[in-house]
């Protein structure tokens, strides 16, 4: 990135965190000069030396893993690997409490790694991305950290967008991280590599044009249908014809749902690591061999040809330089052996991969003919470090040729970093025309507070009478458990958008209390079905956190506070004001009294049931404690 005259108001970095490596863009705006996306390719103090994304791996003293040995580059091969150490990598999806079971229990190994060691794992790496990132700024780009803005923005795995606990916890792991307030979390892995797909072919697209991108990666593939809503200029604007889906590689282990069934426990091999996999276990037999009369081989043997010589035999796999018969120096001076392995056993590695991509996007084209027959595909794009495989592009083109152009960057480069790359598209594209390349909606989940509500027998609401109470201060009857829906699902909004709603509490002489707090309620149902009330049996909604205030007026400013005194009762109605933003990983709530003189806002304190800060029982909020619906 050349340095412009006009010293940049915003910088922005995206990454995308790999399974194998990560991939850092930079891109600056300034009203005079927008820059970028450019590629972090310095890693190692080599000046000559290239390298587009980090290793995503860290090594640490295996008897104290606060002890961390090195990050990325740094880290020694596994076979140089010094006693008391070890080498962690491929780690990207172990935050999943469902992975990590699911790894336990099919694990040959004694080793049972926990949650707060996968914590420990990506809060090294990425302090350590953090401080590099940091460095390049100011060393190669010429930036002043302390002046300019340096906005943070991550991708996330496709399958981590309907998980808020996934997000959140990747979110305060990058907070801690050094990387501090200033993170977005919107686009998927998909939709970032969409963006970068979409600007690069623009002027093929038109007005109207849906495709496929399919981002097949190291351990995952993700996958998202977009249609082109606007072309002005340079700008272009997408929008999501359906959810994006992602599939785990065999390292992982998720609930994947396409569409009307489900596939539990569904295991699918898509991604060059798996590839990695198939090729090690292939040569492991001949090692066997070897191994009877040189027993000094060492057991990593196949793990090392794997990770060195075997990555330029996959590059070349459908090119002119692809051999018959692949011959692997044994890295061992006492043998001097070769591992043989044939063409067509390679391609049959790649084969595996590429017919389940096939049934991914098969299953996706069948659902769209059936469900949304006003969608019609002019494309489908690849992307991700899979797909710049000559031999995989070949299959695919061959495979959809007749009915749908397949389209892919030039550069075989270009496909493993369209994520980060993407990342930074959409927001410049954001800051420069004020439109997003692709509008985020609110994700696949509804958000609501619970509350009390008065009860109207006339109403066929779906109250209980039974469980109404009746407050001293006005004599109404009120209902406990209704949902007051913040934001319902697939509602577009803009990115850090506040939604505001008041409610009222009704206080007595003997309820004075200055906490009160309220339950949020989460629920995956489309909008037509969401529920009223909370109760079991009553659609999928489940508590999601509780928020705890402390604002109540104390005696120095009652004064300020609308007063209500009601049927000669001794009482009070306070109002107030909550705000809440609600994106991927965060949830901010806030509040004030309203009255002839409004109080200050406030952040209200959230508690969250997965860090077993509470318990559910504590989300019975009582009528003293909790909000009515607001009473005008």
């Amino acid at each position: 990135m050349s340095v412009s005259e006009t010293a940049p108001t915003h910088i922005i970095v995206g990454v995308d965190v790999g399974m194998t490596g990560t991939g850092v863009a930079i891109g600056s705006y300034s009203k005079n000069s927008i820059l970028g996306p450019q590629i972090i390719q310095r890693w190692t103090p080599d000046p000559n030396r290239v390298d587009n994304k980090i290793p995503t791996q860290v090594t640490y003293r295996a008897a104290t893993a606060a002890h961390v040995h090195s990050v990325g580059f740094e880290c020694p091969s596994q076979e140089k690997i010094g006693t008391g150490m070890r080498l962690i990598g491929m780690f990207k999806f172990h935050l999943d409490d469902n992975f990590l079971r699911e790894r336990h229990k099919n694990s040959q190994t004694t080793n049972t790694d926990t949650l707060d060691d996968v914590k420990f794992w990506y809060q090294t790496f990425l302090t350590a991305l953090h401080g590099h990132i940091s460095r390049q700024l100011q060393d190669i780009w010429k930036v002043d950290i302390t002046l300019t803005r340096v906005e943070y923005i991550f991708s996330l795995p496709t399958s981590w967008q309907t998980n808020d606990i996934l997000r959140k916890r990747f979110r305060e792991i990058i907070h801690d991280s050094g990387f501090g307030n200033d993170v977005t979390m919107e686009l998927t892995e998909g939709e970032a590599a969409a963006v970068f797909t979409a600007k690069h072919h623009s002027r093929e697209f038109t007005e109207g044009d849906a495709f496929i991108v399919c981002d097949s990666g190291g351990g995952t593939t993700d996958m998202c249908v977009l249609r082109v809503k606007q072309l002005s200029g340079e700008a272009v604007e997408l929008e999501n014809v359906d959810e994006p889906k992602g599939v785990y590689s065999t390292l992982s282990f998720q609930l994947i749902e396409l569409h009307s069934y489900t596939l539990a426990s569904l295991v699918l091999p898509v991604g060059s690591v798996n590839i990695d996999e198939l090729f090690e276990e292939k040569i492991q037999g001949p090692l066997a061999e070897l191994r009877r009369i040189h027993p000094e081989l060492s057991e990593h043997v196949a793990h090392q040809i794997t990770r060195d010589e075997f990555q330029k035999t996959k590059k070349s796999i459908g090119t002119g330089l692809s051999l018959p018969i692949w011959k692997f120096q044994v890295p061992d001076p006492v043998t001097n052996e070769r591992i043989e392995v044939s063409k067509e056993d390679i391609q049959a590695m790649f084969d595996k991969q590429i017919h389940q991509i096939f049934e991914f996007i098969d299953s996706e084209v069948t659902y769209l003919e059936a469900r949304r027959p006003d969608v019609h595909l002019s494309y489908l794009v690849l992307a991700g470090g899979l797909c710049s495989s000559e031999y995989v592009q070949a299959k695919i083109k061959r495979h959809y040729e007749k009915n749908i152009t397949v389209l892919f960057a030039g550069a075989p480069l270009d496909l493993p970093l369209a994520v980060c790359r993407g990342l930074v598209i959409d927001r410049l594209q954001h800051l420069s025309n004020q439109i997003s390349v692709i509008s985020i909606p609110s994700g696949s989940a509804s958000y609501g507070i619970l509350h009390w509500k008065t009860h109207n027998s006339k109403e066929e609401t779906g109250q209980d009478p039974t469980k109404t109470t009746k407050s001293p201060v006005d004599g109404n009857k009120y209902t406990p458990d209704q949902i007051d829906w913040l934001i319902v699902r697939g509602q577009q909004f803009e990115s850090g958008e506040d939604i505001r709603r008041k409610y009222s509490r009704l206080l007595t002489p003997k309820n004075q209390t200055h906490r009160w707090k309220f339950a949020v309620v989460r629920s995956t149902l489309l909008p037509t079905m969401l529920p009223n009330e909370f109760a079991p049996n009553n659609g999928d909604a489940t508590i999601y956190c509780l928020v705890i205030a402390d604002l109540e007026p104390g005696p120095e400013n009652i004064g300020d506070v609308r007063r209500r005194w009601l049927r000669g009762k001794t009482g009070v109605q306070v109002d107030y004001e909550i705000s809440a933003i609600i994106k991927p990983g965060e949830l901010k709530f806030r509040a004030r009294i309203v009255g002839q003189k409004e109080s200050e806002v406030r952040d209200l304190e959230v508690k969250w049931l997965d860090d077993l800060a509470i318990g559910a029982g504590e989300c019975n909020v009582g009528f003293d404690d909790g909000l009515i619906k607001f009473i005008r």
